[in-house]
């Protein structure tokens, strides 16, 4: 049997690579450090507004591109905007195919909805590489909002596409409902590069965050949809039963001062602390250290901070998601409370806190089931036949996408 030709796959990104700031930015760094047989693998930063030409540089070994694709005008009245969107758009699309051809790409990895991913479905026109879009959670959720314009455009990058995933189940079943053009949404579940690799030194963490003795964590950023203000309302029902254990929450964002502010409310102001926004390694360093990693979410598509929190030997406290029935089994991988009720937060913070063969079982459980199904190598694998499926329907089929 010949040996399968090495399949070069571009990832694209609006993000700051290589830094990281949420799951998507997470799931794209690792495509980039674990390598599939026969795949390799290149990263595309598109930017929208700051004029430049195409930039190459190596970061971690990894080729990284860096590229406007401009868009029209946000205020539609801008005579000025559409002249200079259609002087730019036709020579950043010429940028962009010779950019696909130099790097010899065989397949575009898009990852969420984004109106420049209009520039791909134009490319494939005229003979350029297939693409796959990956769903993470956002663009399924906003899509009935948005306006008639982005669902127009969310929806010609969709049915271009020669297979669309999404990083869950749940997420897979969302996203059929929402976009009931499309044929067919594969799963290619989300997973972590195992194992986690060194971290920041405890003592350091500790001193330069000024870390409670003993604490709780919740991390992620501060959006409505998080719940952390669920958390924050579980210590003021936990009063003053364990007052050695605080709660640390792990990340910046709109209601930041929202939840301050509820801390005075509650005068929970001395034992609920922000961190702001830590990058990756500290934010596990602080997982690491902490009695258990609670995520009180109100929607997800995925939650990879509760697969790192069991694989660092933490304990999890998990609200009742369908998301999170996928790989935490209730009361035998972590604990999980109904949605937006902090009662049940507090009384499983108790039970944890008050058992240690609870935490250790808990623990054990979870850390295997993580290593058995969720080993990044897993996932991608999964990237990797959809990429040779994806060349596969696209020699056969030059771009007409999975739409009905």
């Amino acid at each position: 049997m010949a040996e399968q030709r090495t399949l070069r796959v571009l990832h694209v990104t609006h993000a700051a690579y290589p830094q990281i700031g949420g799951g998507v930015d997470r799931v794209i760094a690792d495509l980039l450090r674990v390598q599939p047989a026969n795949c390799s693998a290149q990263l595309l930063r598109v930017s929208t507004w700051h004029l430049c030409r195409v930039a190459h540089e190596f970061i971690d070994g990894t080729e990284i591109h860096s590229l406007i694709l401009p868009l029209p005008p946000r205020q539609r009245w801008r005579v000025d905007g559409w002249l200079r969107f259609l002087l730019l758009a036709p020579v950043a699309l010429l940028r962009l195919r010779r950019l696909l051809q130099r790097a010899a790409i065989d397949v575009v990895h898009l990852h969420t909805l984004q109106h420049y991913q209009l520039y791909f479905t134009v490319v494939r026109k005229f003979r350029g590489p297939p693409y796959l879009v990956t769903l993470h959670r956002g663009e399924v959720r906003a899509y009935p909002g948005r306006s008639c314009w982005t669902r127009a455009s969310w929806r010609r990058v969709l049915r271009g596409a020669a297979t669309v995933t999404a990083v869950s189940a749940s997420l897979t079943a969302s996203a059929r409902a929402t976009f009931p053009f499309l044929a067919r949404i594969e799963t290619v579940a989300n997973g972590i590069v195992l194992p986690i690799g060194t971290l920041p030194d405890a003592a350091t963490v500790r001193a330069a965050l000024a870390l409670p003795a003993r604490y709780c964590v919740m991390a992620g950023r501060l959006q409505a949809y998080k719940g952390h203000d669920v958390g924050i309302r579980a210590w003021a029902a936990l009063g003053a039963r364990f007052p050695e254990l605080d709660l640390v929450v792990v990340g910046d964002g709109d209601l930041r001062a929202q939840y301050r502010d509820l801390t005075l409310q509650l005068k929970l102001q001395n034992r609920v602390h922000f961190t702001g926004q830590l990058d990756s390694a500290t934010t596990l360093a602080v997982m690491r250290e902490s009695c258990a990693v609670i995520m009180p979410s109100r929607d997800e598509g995925f939650g990879l901070v509760v697969l790192e929190a069991g694989a660092l030997g933490v304990p999890v406290i998990v609200s009742d998601l369908p998301v999170f029935r996928e790989f935490v089994e209730a009361n035998v991988c972590g604990l999980m409370f109904a949605v937006d009720d902090h009662a049940a937060v507090a009384r499983a913070v108790t039970a944890l806190y008050e058992s240690a063969a609870l935490r250790a079982t808990l623990v054990r459980c979870f850390s295997a089931r993580i290593a058995a199904r969720y080993d990044f190598q897993l996932t991608a694998a999964a990237y990797a036949t959809c990429y040779r499926r994806v060349l596969a329907d696209g020699h056969a089929d030059a771009g007409t996408g999975t739409g009905r």
